[in-house]
């Protein structure tokens, strides 16, 4: 028997999740055992339609809708904001889950669920990294972006957060709000912009100014996906950011500002489609991750688990692949 545990995205539920890897899951051998696991947190429904997502059902346009009107409540999500405190307790869940319902072999999660998996993975490797990680494989669909628990992480960045990194901040934030495609201004683009481009710092150790300038880009990242997934509401963010206030401005785990990796073989899937800010991310999160123990899978779909059968066929052999890894049973 292998166990493996389930994370649903934000604004969906277990349920839901069930039916999203339901075509997936006849494909991987009767042995495993999915254990599903509800957020506590009841917030909107997941966007019911966007071009970025296909999240929940098949459409003639993929990129069109996630879920209908049809299906019911209660939509759940892990944590509803970006705070410290909010991820702390997100992380207290999993902490329960994991006793309550554990062991277990392996994780399946989407969107927000993988976000919360990376999150404590890593968190676990910054407090304990001689413990065991409490799972020998994860695989993660659309993850979006891992927040810090801690609000040590990267003090000093934070703390020397000024007007003009607020005002960039704010002008992100209000071109998402419009849903236009250039997230910054000209004149403050090349301070902030294109820090989430590995070329940029993977070669060398960023100094102080680097980190900050990373910093603030991933925040702006967080900020475009948030909107753009609903896990963030753009009134809370305008209340954290005209306050000024770091204590509850995200902390984005960045492979550039700390030397914690993820040590259990992960696969990371995406869709094709998904939106570019999403995509851009999912650049970046496998580099949290140890190299040789990662592997990264592109279907063609949206903000959504693979449907098609060759993405089907695709995401089996990875499955494969972090199963052997993990010194479980194979197929």
């Amino acid at each position: 028997m292998v166990r493996i545990l389930c994370l649903h995205g934000h604004g969906t539920s277990s349920q839901i999740f069930e039916t999203q890897l339901a075509t997936l899951c006849k494909s991987l051998p009767e042995h495993y055992e999915y254990v599903y696991a509800d957020g506590e947190i009841e917030c909107d429904r997941a966007p019911g339609k966007s071009r970025y997502y296909n999240a929940y059902v098949p459409d003639i346009d993929s990129r069109k809708i996630a879920i209908p009107q049809t299906i019911p409540g209660p939509f759940l999500c892990y944590f509803n904001g970006c705070s410290c405190g909010e991820l702390q307790e997100a992380h207290d869940l999993l902490d329960a889950i994991i006793d309550e319902e554990g062991p277990f072999d392996g994780v399946f999660a989407f969107s927000q669920g993988a976000a919360l998996t990376m999150s404590y993975l890593l968190e676990l490797e910054r407090q304990n990294p001689r413990s065991d990680p409490p799972f020998k494989f994860a695989v993660l669909f659309s993850p979006t972006v891992a927040l810090c628990p801690d609000p040590g992480y990267c003090s000093e960045e934070m703390e020397s957060l000024n007007k003009l990194d607020y005002d960039y901040l704010t002008s992100v934030l209000k071109q998402a709000v419009e849903e236009q495609d250039a997230a910054v201004t000209v004149s403050h683009q090349n301070k902030h912009s294109d820090y989430l481009t590995p070329d940029l710092w993977q070669h060398q150790k960023p100094d102080f100014e680097l980190r900050k300038r990373i910093l603030v880009s991933s925040i702006g990242g967080i900020i475009r996906a948030g909107l753009k997934t609903s896990f963030l509401s753009a009134s809370s963010l305008q209340g954290y950011i005209a306050l000024h206030d770091n204590r509850v401005i995200p902390r984005v785990f960045h492979p550039a500002l700390m030397s914690e990796r993820i040590r259990i073989p992960v696969v990371q899937a995406t869709g094709l489609k998904d939106d570019k800010d999403l995509q851009a991310q999912f650049k970046i999160m496998p580099l949290l991750c140890k190299e040789s123990m990662t592997r990264r899978v592109l279907h063609n779909g949206g903000h959504d688990l693979p449907r098609a059968p060759g993405d089907i066929r695709e995401i089996v052999k990875a499955i494969e692949w972090v199963i052997a890894e993990g010194d479980m049973p194979t197929f």
